[in-house]
């Protein structure tokens, strides 16, 4: 039996983790930075990036899907957006990390398109950008898991449907390569 299990995280389910052991005391600590695995004693870091070279072995767990989306209400006040440049006269929710020099990527199915965005808030946070969003500040780029509750109750809209972010990310597990492997250590179906 093993006395406790540490987890760093930037991404976690609105309910209990499957598959955890009873016997199993589990530290969860929800950061958007990356940890020092070994200094800070985790033994398990879930991650969302568009990178893996920190020097952790990672095993990757899923895609991480981003749409464009805004409170119909916003939609309505400040004019429809049928094409990217529509943007550059919306207020946006802006996620750092979902940018390249102040731009948004837009990929369609023929053309890659970037856009220069008038940022009205920025956060490392998608849970507090889409509390933006939902609250009508502004046109956010957001992971699906967050708001696609908020998309089927129409709480919150998808705008330009055609195109989906040209900046991808990916959910990973990322551990401390060590020469001794801990069983207990198995993968979670986090969906």
């Amino acid at each position: 039996m093993l006395n406790g299990f540490r987890i760093e995280a930037t991404y976690a389910n609105r309910g209990p983790l499957p598959g955890w052991s009873p016997n199993v005391s589990t530290s969860i600590a929800l950061d958007d930075r990356l940890s020092n695995l070994v200094e800070e004693n985790y033994d398990l870091a879930v991650r969302i990036t568009s990178r893996t070279d920190s020097g952790y072995a990672a095993r990757k767990l899923a895609t991480i899907h981003w749409v464009y989306c805004a409170a119909p209400h916003y939609l309505d006040s400040n004019g429809a957006i049928r094409k990217p440049i529509d943007l550059m006269r919306h207020r946006c929710v802006v996620y750092p990390a979902m940018t390249l020099n102040g731009a948004w990527g837009f990929q369609g199915e023929k053309d890659t398109q970037q856009v220069v965005v008038k940022t009205a808030l920025e956060s490392n946070s998608s849970l507090a950008l889409r509390e933006a969003a939902l609250h009508g500040q502004g046109v956010a780029c957001l992971p699906t898991y967050p708001v696609s509750s908020d998309i089927i109750q129409g709480a919150l809209r998808i705008v330009l449907p055609e195109y989906r972010s040209a900046i991808t990310h990916t959910l990973y597990a990322m551990y401390y390569r060590s020469p001794v492997e801990t069983r207990e250590c198995g993968s979670a179906d986090l969906h």
